[in-house]
């Protein structure tokens, strides 16, 4: 999420860059920006002592200070902090981890372990980031463009019982955003007709081995750090001044920002999603005409549209964090997205009142999407990715959403009522 829809997700506000950027806690988790004054909401809600996971490492003693210290009165220069692309053209785990702080060692560790499972490309798209802080109380994940930092909810991360009980597992309140519509959006990555990775419950009692993290955390992070290379595109690192705050080097690329470019060449054409989006995922009060939409309604109304999910309607950077997400789920770990709007049942089934597979497929989308990738990794060639990425299917409307795990209806999963209860997570901003 970006600092953006960050009060919901992350914040943006146009008025100003410190508005918009606060808007921007891309990805997201809590309040408002800073500008160059300091660094407010959301770290003063999820703020805690933390450690480097490399103590040694360079900038070591800066990391809590600069990213995580909401009493600061002025945001650190890059030349105290720098992105990690001024530093290194190419980035090994070993770099990455010396910009990695954390509240408990355990995560830090995780951390490394899962990095080391990851692309290589995904590695490099941590050049426009500062630093990796990873924190029990943070949730959800979100990037901050006034620190130039991602912030991370390790419930990605954890494999023992005692991991899992150094985290806040406090509820996410965005499941009832948009309670007055007749619909959700609803998502989830798949593979050979299955969930692509699987769902642990706050309440579990057990451990989990490591490739159950791999692909969650893979996901979040092409997300996130799409964000990163939307504000701080990886072609203009070099040649960044360093007596500037991340904020301010942010603000002068204005013009360059991947999501205001796309926005100028590609531009979403619904007129009735954004505002349906803020109602989804800023929690706004819908009209009569918005509470009158069925799901398939709704759905046909994104149809023609190239948005990846309903989220990209949220914001321009929520869209080209979409579109990157979705066409680096295929290339990196062979899953596809589900997008659906469905009912909004208090008990009961989810019923699929339009839905598509791999969105990431139609033409208008993936155009838009391999624009995103192009700019966020410059020098990686994904052509025999892009060559194979499936052709889009249609789900069966009226079907359970559960049954839509096998969208031709064939299998006996699919036949079923109700395969499993509906995760918490299908209903939540993706991000």
């Amino acid at each position: 999420m970006a600092a953006e829809s960050l009060g919901l997700k992350c914040r943006h506000h146009a008025a100003s860059l410190a508005a918009l950027l606060s808007l921007a806690l891309v990805g997201c988790g809590g309040g408002g920006g800073s500008g160059d004054s300091g660094l407010p909401q959301p770290l003063g809600d999820i703020a805690q002592p933390v450690t480097a996971a490399v103590p040694t490492a360079p900038y070591a003693k800066v990391l809590g200070d600069c990213t995580f210290n909401p009493s600061r009165g002025t945001a650190c220069l890059l030349s105290t902090l720098p992105f990690l692309g001024q530093d290194n053209a190419t980035l090994t785990v070993d770099q990455i981890m010396e910009r990695v702080a954390v509240t408990h060692p355990w995560m830090a560790t995780r951390f490394r372990d899962v990095l080391n499972t990851q692309p290589t490309e995904l590695l490099q798209m941590m050049r426009p980031v500062t630093a990796i802080i990873i924190g029990s109380k943070i949730r959800p994940s979100f990037y901050y463009p006034s620190t130039g930092a991602i912030y991370l909810d390790p419930d990605t991360l954890w494999l023992t019982q005692a991991e899992h009980d150094t985290i806040d597992k406090t509820p996410d309140a965005r499941i009832d955003f948009g309670k007055d519509l007749q619909f959700r959006a609803i998502w989830r990555y798949v593979k050979d007709n299955d969930y692509a990775y699987p769902y642990y419950a706050p309440d579990y009692r057990g451990d989990r081995p490591i490739d159950d993290t791999r692909i969650a955390l893979g996901r979040l992070l092409a997300h996130e750090l799409a964000h990163a290379g939307d504000f701080s595109p990886p072609k203009n690192l070099a040649a960044l001044a360093r007596n500037q705050t991340a904020e301010q080097a942010i603000s002068t690329q204005s013009s360059n920002w991947i999501s205001t470019r796309l926005k100028q060449n590609q531009p979403l054409t619904s007129a009735a999603w954004p505002g349906l989006a803020q109602v989804l995922y800023a929690n706004a009060g819908p009209n009569a005409e918005q509470k009158g939409y069925t799901p398939a309604q709704a759905g046909a109304l994104a149809e023609p549209d190239r948005a990846a999910d309903a989220y990209g309607y949220f914001t321009q950077y929520e869209d080209v964090a979409m579109l990157t997400e979705e066409i680096l789920s295929w290339c990196f770990y062979g899953i596809q997205r589900d997008f659906a709007t469905s009912n909004r049942p208090t008990s009961g089934d989810f019923i699929v009142g339009w839905g598509v597979r791999g969105r990431v497929g139609t033409a208008n989308v993936n155009q838009a999407a391999r624009f995103a990738v192009q700019e966020l990794l410059p020098n990686a060639v994904l052509d025999s990715c892009y060559a194979s990425l499936p052709a889009p299917v249609r789900m069966r409307t009226g079907a359970t959403w559960t049954s839509n795990l096998d969208p031709s209806g064939t299998s006996a999963k699919a036949k079923a009522v109700t395969v499993e209860a509906v995760r918490p997570s299908d209903l939540l901003p993706p991000g």
